[in-house]
């Protein structure tokens, strides 16, 4: 595909030639690299720029398809996305099947090494990085199939130390990974105040991911009367992550308009400060310690096996309220909107990843409607409480 050779400074002088210009000429690129490694992967780069596909070069390594994929597909893809890939492939995939020529993987081989990425989300999230590359390889036609697609088996999650024979039904409905109302309004006093608390009712109370809550401003958020009910929205139409900074949502369908179910929606209208100021001050890089600090000592790696999977949020809360990543409060709004009656496509909508409901379904009245019947049920919690 082209050429490399070491020059007199220790680096590497990479020539590529591939078609023929306008007038006539020979279409030709070079780079100078550090490496000889990072020679061929820009031999891999520059004949792609050109034109030539990596299929043309004959037998080529995962590892060396990786590095091929990184510099080209990779580098338009989110700064998140790229890291969430480069992860998985470089600690699960690449230490077992790098050096294999790409052609000869099949499913006999992935399998293992799937079941072996460790937790099931961490396999779930192998397999889904992996097939993306693998999918471009067959785009590049560098292999004729996908060996990912299809169902794969995943690592089983360890059973959880539940007494299920004390109590069976508070048992599966402690292991839940969302909150019930209850706790969710338990929770709401013991979060006032704190930093984080603004950021935890966008999530809590209009489903919100954790990266778009993060992006509002208080500009975003306002409070409009409808059909007769003070009702708080706020514009989604942005997302915050560590790789990418500010940048648009994750998909087109997630810019939309999410009302804030009570009384998580009063609250945050009560707060509202700067219209030019973020809802919440705090970064993304410190949140997950800070949201952590309210379950310490109980997850602490010297805390006790017991203590850590109750999981109390403070001192001297009783019953104790199950620690939950921050993340899972868009599940738990989810969740509680299906406990409120809530229509399927309706709830779909309103987190933004339902490419059924056009985006005018935001402003319609069934969009608060249905936060209005998870403020009910709310308070009707709350009431019985």
């Amino acid at each position: 595909m082209g050429s490399k050779r070491q020059l007199p400074s220790g680096r590497w002088l990479v020539e590529v030639a591939h078609g023929r210009a306008a007038d006539g000429s020979r279409r030709r690129q070079s780079r100078t690299v550090d490496t000889e490694a990072e020679a061929d992967a820009a031999i891999l780069e520059l004949a792609y720029e050109l034109g030539r596909p990596p299929s043309a070069s004959g037998g080529m390594t995962l590892r060396e398809y990786w590095e091929f994929f990184r510099r080209t597909k990779g580098a338009r893809l989110a700064g998140n996305t790229i890291l969430r890939y480069s992860d998985a492939m470089e600690r699960h995939v690449l230490p077992v099947l790098g050096e294999r020529d790409i052609v000869s993987i099949d499913r006999q081989d992935a399998q293992p090494v799937v079941l072996a990425a460790g937790t099931p989300a961490e396999a779930r999230q192998t397999k889904r990085s992996w097939s993306a590359v693998m999918g471009q390889a067959v785009i590049d036609g560098l292999i004729p199939s996908n060996p990912l697609l299809g169902r794969y088996e995943y690592p089983v999650e360890p059973d959880a130390a539940i007494d299920y024979e004390e109590d069976p039904f508070a048992a599966i409905e402690g292991s839940r990974r969302v909150w019930d109302a209850r706790t969710a309004l338990r929770a709401m006093p013991i979060l006032m105040g704190t930093a984080i608390e603004t950021a935890w009712l966008a999530c809590i109370g209009a489903g919100l991911r954790n990266q778009e809550a993060f992006a509002l401003r208080w500009k975003d958020v306002r409070r409009i009367e409808v059909g007769g009910r003070e009702v708080t929205q706020v514009a989604v139409h942005h997302a915050v992550t560590l790789a990418d900074g500010r940048k648009r949502t994750k998909t087109p369908r997630s810019v939309r308009i999410a009302s804030v179910a009570e009384p998580f929606g009063s609250r945050l209208w009560a707060l509202r400060g700067d219209p030019e100021e973020p809802i919440c001050r705090l970064t993304l890089a410190n949140i997950r310690r800070q949201w952590k600090t309210m379950w310490e000592p109980c997850l602490s790696k010297h805390a006790r096996k017991a203590d850590r999977i109750k999981g109390i949020m403070v001192d001297g809360v009783e019953p104790p309220i199950p620690y939950l990543p921050l993340a899972r409060m868009r599940a738990t709004h989810e969740t509680l909107m299906q406990e409120a009656g809530v229509l399927d496509s309706v709830n779909a909508a309103t987190h933004g990843h339902s490419q059924k409901v056009s985006y005018r379904h935001y402003l319609s009245p069934e969009a608060t409607d249905a936060a209005a019947r998870l403020g009910e049920m709310l308070a009707e919690t709350a009431d019985d409480a």
